[in-house]
Order: C-alpha cells, then sequence, then structure tokens
C-alpha cells in the first residue's frame, strides 16, 4: 500500500462519480467527506481510514466490518451504506448517506440535561437499530452519546441514528483484529465491566449497560461513575455503586430509575439480555413523536407484556412494533373538526291544516259533479 495515502481534497473526483465537497469530521480512526454523486446530484458521506490507519490490518478489517454490519441492518436507525470500494492510493471507502443534524453529545452539551420522556426516545430509537444488529448475533461495543446522531430532517423533528461499527463483534467469529494483552477497544466511559476486564467475553449485555449509561447521562447531565480521570472511572465502573438517577433528576419515575439500575448491574446476568428486552421495559417511559407533530406524553404506569396489542412508539417508521409493546386505546375524536348541528327534526302539521286540504279536493270534486249535470240537461 502506498505510503502517500493523503487527504482527500475539495473539489477531488473520487470512485469516477463523487465530488469531494469538504471535510465533515475526523477521529482517531477515520475522515468522512461531504460529497456530491455527478450525474444523480445527491449528497452523500465518504468515510476513509486516516493515513495511520492505512498501514495496518486492523484500520482497513474495522473498516469492512463497519460496511457489512450496516449492509445487514435494515432499521431506519442506522446509516445507509451506499457502496464500498478502494479508491488508489487512499485504500478502502464507505459511501453513506449524508446525514443533518448533530451527535448527542453535542445536544446534552448544549441543553445540559434532557427531560426523560425525549431521552428515553432517543435510547428507544437506537435500541431499534441494536435489536437487529443483536439478532444478528452483533454487538456493536462501541456505544455512546457520541455515536448516536439526531437527524433533523421533516416531517420528524428528530430521531436517532446509530453510527460506528467499527468495532462490532460477531458473536461466535473471530475479530479479525490483533490485540495485545491489556488492550480496551472502545471507550472506556461507557464500557460494561466485562468489556474493560475481560473484553474477549462481551454478548449483547455489553451494549445494554452502555445504553443504561447513556439513558442516565441524558437525564442526569452527569455520568454515573463520574471521576477525576479514566482510571477512577474504570475502577468505579467495576467496583463501585452508582449514584441513583433520582439524586440528579427528581422527576424520573422510580420504574424507570429501576430498570436504568438495572442496566448497570455489575453481574450482567443481572441485566437485561438485550437491546429488545431493554426496549420493550422503556417503552412506557418514551415520549411519542406522531409524523412531525408536538410530543404528547406516554403514560408511565407499568405495561403488560403480554398485551396482543402491539403500536410503533415512532410512527413513522422508527421503532418496530415488537419493541413497544403497550396497552392501546381506541382514538379520540380530541382534534376532529367542528360537525355541523343534526339538522333539526320536521315538525308535524296542525290537525286543521290536515282537514282544510281534503275540504278544498271535496269541493273540486262536487263542482266538477255539478258542471257534468248541467251540461247532460242541456244536450236533451
Amino acid at each position: 500500500m502506498s505510503s502517500r495515502p493523503g487527504r482527500l481534497r475539495e473539489g477531488e473526483i473520487v470512485l469516477g462519480k463523487y465530488r469531494v465537497e469538504g471535510l465533515l469530521a475526523a477521529g482517531g480512526m477515520g475522515e468522512v467527506f461531504r460529497a456530491m454523486h455527478l450525474v444523480l446530484h445527491s449528497k452523500v458521506a465518504i468515510k476513509v481510514l486516516r493515513g495511520s490507519q492505512l498501514q495496518t490490518s486492523d484500520g482497513v478489517a474495522r473498516l469492512v466490518r463497519e460496511a457489512r454490519s450496516l449492509a445487514q441492518i435494515s432499521s431506519a436507525h442506522v446509516c445507509r451504506v451506499l457502496d464500498v470500494e478502494a479508491i488508489p492510493d487512499r485504500g478502502p471507502a464507505l459511501v453513506m448517506e449524508l446525514l443533518e443534524g448533530n451527535d448527542l453529545r453535542s445536544e446534552l452539551t448544549g441543553a445540559g440535561r434532557l427531560p426523560y420522556p425525549r431521552a428515553v426516545r432517543y435510547v428507544l430509537e437506537a435500541c431499534d437499530a441494536i435489536a437487529e444488529a443483536h439478532d444478528l448475533g452483533i454487538v456493536h461495543r462501541d456505544l455512546k452519546p457520541g455515536n448516536l446522531f439526531v437527524v433533523k430532517r421533516a416531517p420528524r423533528p428528530d430521531y436517532v441514528k446509530v453510527l460506528d461499527f467499527g468495532l462490532a463483534k460477531a458473536l461466535g467469529r473471530a475479530d479479525g483484529i490483533s490485540t495485545m494483552t491489556g488492550d480496551v477497544l472502545g471507550s472506556p466511559r461507557y464500557m460494561s465491566p466485562e468489556q474493560i476486564f475481560e473484553p474477549a467475553a462481551v454478548d449483547a449485555r455489553t451494549d445494554v449497560w452502555s445504553l443504561g449509561v447513556i439513558l442516565y447521562e441524558l437525564v442526569a447531565g452527569v455520568h454515573p461513575f463520574d471521576a477525576a480521570n479514566p482510571m477512577l472511572v474504570s475502577v468505579g465502573i467495576r467496583s463501585n455503586p452508582h449514584e441513583m438517577l433520582s439524586r440528579h433528576a427528581p422527576d424520573v419515575p422510580a420504574g424507570l430509575e429501576e430498570l436504568v439500575s438495572r442496566c448497570l448491574a455489575k453481574d450482567r446476568e443481572n441485566r437485561f439480555k438485550n437491546a429488545e428486552e431493554l426496549a420493550h421495559a422503556l417503552a412506557p417511559y418514551a415520549e411519542v413523536v406522531r409524523s412531525g407533530l408536538a410530543s404528547l406524553p406516554r403514560h408511565t404506569a407499568p405495561v403488560d407484556m403480554d398485551a396482543s396489542v402491539r403500536i410503533p412508539v415512532v410512527v413513522d417508521g422508527s421503532v418496530t412494533q415488537r419493541l413497544a409493546t403497550v396497552d392501546a386505546a381506541p382514538p379520540t375524536l380530541a382534534h376532529a373538526p367542528d360537525l355541523p348541528p343534526a339538522p333539526a327534526a320536521r315538525r308535524t302539521a296542525k290537525p286543521y291544516l290536515a282537514f282544510g286540504i281534503l275540504a278544498a279536493l271535496l269541493g273540486l270534486v262536487v263542482g266538477a259533479a255539478g258542471a257534468l249535470a248541467l251540461r247532460a240537461r242541456a244536450l236533451r
């Protein structure tokens, strides 16, 4: 591979059909550029590896793994992959849909903390993508606010897409990434105890832990194991109990606080077994968004998970019906347009009017009979 990868340049044509328009984001592993399809005039995002990653098989393996994972997941809450191809002297490139918005890290920084119904909805939408990944035997392993992107696009005001499956692991298969003893893959602040201290043994429950940390942080505005440095955070994750969520967010229902604590159980046997099970528990606490109209609060009473009626948490194809078993209520007419008043009943005709009509008819008959009699007499 060339030792001179170089950054993509604005105006450069890559893969014979995309014009680079500028840099969108850069991380430790790769860079993402905005580009336009020359024929379709559609906007796309192109992800390529940074120069240092191009020199390692791990970097290439991670980009390929991300492409394969995204291609298998059909949820609306992942970024769609449009193409994967190698750019000469630049290595593999991942062409994806272009997202407009910001990640949850930015959302949290601007707001301080979020109302719990909105935070739950964001995590519930992420659960839709992660639940499908778990069904496919894929564990994300790097869930964090920076990898949950809030798309700002009509007709929905905002919805979440899960990004960066570069560290995803297919359960029962080799990683394809060479790691040295003690290497930790992912973001330690959002890792489960087993991911930090026994990374080879992770399963779907490590993603449940990460989602629990994210939800706690969105609602409380602080990390459940906040500490002065990453080492102390890791110690807290392994050994210390987290502060109760209600200490930072007194308005949180007790049931929601309990399920967040279950996500953060040190022993993974005590957590939800996967994202789908977590979503069932979360559904009653999420706000509902209906086709871009104002959000409506949901009830927070316990729900019967064996109910036969299933409705989506988000109407526009977001959270699948399997993730939102709730008590269904018949639709109301609260917002139906006013109907015209029913026509008044016809008034019954008075008796004297009927008799008058009959008398007139009888007079006509008698008059006609008299005229005929006179005509007959004149003819004799």
